[in-house]
């Protein structure tokens, strides 16, 4: 069912039970939750810095907004039978607009409180991952060695400092 016909029938005389009737999964496998789970982290957690460039890096930066956003979205595909359209946003902001967002939410199974918690559960390990002090300087000891490889090899290419294969030789 497309947004369009969903909010024709949110606006009809029948309307109880109308979100109900398009809640059409009950349960979730744990494995598509994870999965899930790990799309929303990657599309709410990075911001992509040089995109397009060979300095192009991703660097975490939470954007609790795009959470939520792509959290009902996800839960929209998981549990009903509503289609999205191309546009996602607009779909979205035609619901929110009706104030219909809160109220599907709510009538969501009980299995998308446990997708909710694995959401969580995602982006806390995302954050710990990303912010432990030891990860930090594993992260920034291999960017400098990448640094570092390149810069040594630029000065033996400049013949600057010869490389220990040379040495040997004129010895």
């Amino acid at each position: 069912m497309n947004i369009e016909l969903f909010m024709k029938q949110m606006n009809g005389e029948h309307k109880n039970g109308v979100i109900e009737k398009h809640i059409v999964t009950q349960y979730v496998p744990l494995e598509t939750k994870i999965a899930e789970a790990k799309r929303i982290a990657e599309l709410s957690c990075y911001k992509v810095i040089n995109a397009g460039t060979e300095n192009e890096q991703k660097v975490f930066n939470i954007n609790s907004i795009h959470k939520d956003f792509y959290t009902f979205i996800t839960l929209l595909k998981l549990y009903t039978d509503i289609d999205l359209s191309p546009n996602v946003l607009e779909d979205y902001n035609k619901l929110a607009e009706k104030k219909y967002v809160k109220s599907i939410i709510a009538a969501m199974p009980e299995d998308a409180k446990e997708f909710n918690a694995i959401v969580n559960m995602t982006f806390e390990d995302e954050a710990e991952n990303a912010t432990a002090i030891g990860n930090v300087i594993n992260r920034l000891f291999y960017s400098l060695d990448s640094s570092f490889s390149t810069i040594i090899n630029e000065v033996i290419s400049k013949g600057l400092v010869k490389n220990d294969d040379e040495q040997g030789e004129s010895e």
